[in-house]
């Protein structure tokens, strides 16, 4: 599977943004986190593409900054830094699965609390509904991540 010209056959989770004019996509694999920048949109040229991966045997620290309608998932790794910018529903879902992998992968154990709160969905859908009744996000991403959620139940 292709989307956008990048490959994402094994994609566990996928994030998309447009911050200050660059395309990006945040794919995390069970094996390693990708950071595709596609550089600006209204360049031709695309100047000031991109591409990062980060093995998961290779990440220090995970962290996620939410301020207001967004959230931001840091990852720290030896001499490499990736940081995503993304609205807040889908900052926490790759955060949440980020965390999972981690803690499955380097530590060999599920942690509880990193999985997703099945009682909070109701919630994050309403969310969803708000931010898209505001205009923030169109029909479409909006039955996406409500299908996403309800999957998850």
């Amino acid at each position: 599977m292709m989307r956008c010209g990048i490959a994402t056959e094994g994609v566990v989770e996928l994030g998309e943004s447009l911050v200050d004019g660059h395309t990006r996509f945040l794919l995390v694999f069970e094996d390693r986190i990708e950071l595709h920048d596609l550089g600006k949109t209204t360049s031709i040229l695309k100047k000031g593409a991109q591409f990062q991966q980060v093995p998961f045997n290779k990440i220090s620290s995970i962290g996620g900054q939410q301020s207001g309608l967004y959230h931001t998932v840091s990852v720290v790794a030896s001499g490499t830094s990736i940081e995503f910018k993304s609205y807040a529903f889908d900052g926490q879902l790759l955060l949440q699965t980020i965390n999972r992998i981690f803690n499955t992968r380097v530590t060999g154990a599920a942690n509880p609390s990193s999985t997703v709160d099945n009682s909070a969905i109701p919630d994050q859908i309403r969310k969803l509904s708000e931010l898209k009744d505001a205009g923030v996000l169109t029909d479409e991403e909006f039955q996406r991540k409500k299908s996403e959620l309800l999957d998850r139940l």
